[in-house]
């Protein structure tokens, strides 16, 4: 019976890291396509801004 509870204790823990480990791939995109946005789209209208 401990050691059916060890087991099962393990495969939640492999789970818990599966999800945090896609997760962070998923934030880690993000971040990249935020960047890309703000460098395309915002720059160009802080330059003219600070033309003026």
């Amino acid at each position: 019976m401990r050691r059916v509870g060890t087991v099962a204790c393990s495969l939640g823990a492999i789970a818990a890291f599966a999800t945090v480990a896609f997760s962070a791939d998923d934030l880690a995109e993000a971040v990249k396509e935020r960047r890309h946005l703000m460098k395309d789209i915002v720059r160009p209208g802080t330059k003219l801004g600070a033309t003026w």
